[in-house]
This record gives C-alpha cells, structure tokens and sequence, in this order.
C-alpha cells in the first residue's frame, strides 16, 4: 500500500502529464481514490500550497515558456493552458508573471515561476516552494556589519549575526529596520581543503557609511539587475536547499545570466515573525 506522500507524488507526476488536460479538483480525487477534502488538505500540507494553485502556477510557467521558446501564437498557448480565451488567459498570466502574454514575449527572458514539485519527505525546506519570482532593478546597496571568511567553516556565520545584533540600536541610518541581510561574496572565492571559502556579511542596508560602530565594515553593491525569489521560512535555519534549487534546478531553465560583475548574492531576512515561527525572506541574485 502507498503512503499518502508517494501518491502525492504520483498526483504531481499525473498534474504534469496533464497540464494540457482536465486537471480540475474532484477529476484527479476520484483518479486516485480520494476525497476532495483530503486530496486538497494532504496536498497542501506536504507542497505548501493549494492544489488548484499550484497547477495555476505550472500551467503558466510552461506557457511562458512556450511564449518565449516556440513560435505557437498566443491563443494557441492560452488553449493549451486550459483557457477558453485570449483574455482570460491574459488576465490569469498577468497576475503571475506582471506582465501581458505579448509584453513577456517580447522581453524573451523565460522566468519559471513554479516548476514541477520534488517530493522530498526529508527534507525541511524545498526550493519548491518558492512562492514568488520577480525581476528587480536595483539601485546602489550600501551595507554595513560584520565580516567573516568561511575557510574555517560554516559555523562563522552565526557570530556575525551574533555581532550585529548587539549593535543594531546604534545603526541610525538604516534603509529597512525590518531586514537584516546575509551576503555571500564569492569576489575571492577559493576551495581550501574542500572547504569553501568566501566572505560572508551579516549586515543591515543603510543611506551612508558615515558613523559607523566600532569593529564594524561596510560594502557597496553597484546598481545591477537582480532575480528575486520570495518564500517563507524560519530564518535560522538552513537555506541550502533552496540555494540548490536556484542554482541547480531554476537557473538552468531560465534565460537569464550571472551578472559576473557582481559575483555575490543576499538574503533579506524579514524581521516579522508570523503564527508559524516563520518570516519571509527574499534571495537576490543579479544578472545581466
């Protein structure tokens, strides 16, 4: 007999097997022998979102990418959606990706938005549910705070944050006093021993560098376009898996580059905490 977390998966293999077919809610519960109710409530709590979303969301990643890959027309994509009409197809994609069916064509950079969902039981944090990808252009970021070099390990991060903490009522001039940022800057990147080594930043964004505490340093990123992927978690933990994700899995299917003139990327970390023990972070990576 299957577990309900392996026919979650066989629910998530049939929703891609069928993005162009009859995916709605009581149609797949009677395929696999469930009730509405459990099919949406086992499916949200493993993914992390409704079911009807998220096939929503992976119906109009693929037509984004078939806008941006193929020369099918707009209607055609909107009918292979599911979608009785242009319009509603529009207005539906609109919401997802902020921008017309034509608009995104024409940009021609594929932004996946959901891709397929991994079921991973062990896992605490999938990539998966990264519930928002956007596009930013971003002005010069001015940061202060605490530095270390990872060559020692890991385990250096923590005390930054530590650091910082303490200081973080003498910082006059923040930008956001609800964000405390994490950057990874890879500029002299190295592999010591198989131990990755590169600087890490605990810091806070502000105006300008002038009154700084004592002990503390400061960087400035220059204006660069960023990809900017949204989810929430608790903000102690580990994001390795969605750093994998962003990396192994979306980055290889999109159309965008690495900005090699910024060879970092930050996590914003929400101060806000919700009824979960969780605050939304934002992972910004820049590209070209």
């Amino acid at each position: 007999m299957h577990t309900n977390i392996e026919i979650i998966s066989q629910v998530i293999d049939y929703i891609d097997d069928n993005l162009d077919g009859d995916l709605r809610l009581d149609t797949i519960a009677e395929i696999f022998g469930y009730s509405k109710y459990h099919l949406h409530r086992m499916f949200s709590f493993i993914t992390g979102m409704p079911l009807n979303s998220y096939i929503k969301r992976r119906k109009l990643t693929e037509a984004a990418r078939a806008l941006v890959k193929t020369e099918k027309s707009i209607i055609d994509i909107a009918l292979d959606a599911g979608y009785e009409s242009q319009q509603a197809f529009t207005n539906s994609f609109k919401k997802i990706h902020k921008k017309s069916p034509d608009k995104y064509r024409k940009k021609n950079n594929f932004m996946p938005i959901q891709l397929k969902y991994q079921v991973d039981e062990n896992a605490e944090l999938n990539g998966d549910r990264v519930m928002d990808v956007k596009e930013v252009d971003g002005e010069e970021i001015i940061i202060i705070g605490y530095m270390a070099n990872t060559a020692k390990g890991f385990w250096v991060i923590g005390p930054c944050h530590g650091k910082l903490n303490k200081v973080l009522d003498d910082i006059k001039n923040r930008v956001d006093s609800n964000c405390i940022i994490g950057l990874n800057d890879y500029t002299s990147f190295s592999l010591e021993d198989e131990q990755l080594a590169y600087n890490y930043y605990a810091a806070v964004e502000v105006s300008s560098t002038v009154s700084l505490p004592d002990g503390i340093t400061s960087k400035i990123m220059p204006p660069s376009k960023y990809v900017v992927f949204s989810f929430f978690g608790n903000k102690k933990a580990s994001t390795k898996n969605i750093s994998m994700y962003i990396y192994e899995k979306w980055f290889p299917q999109s159309t965008y580059r690495f900005n090699e003139d910024a060879m970092y990327d930050f996590l914003k970390y929400g101060e806000e905490i919700n009824e979960k023990g969780q605050s939304k972070i934002e992972y910004w990576v820049p590209v070209t």
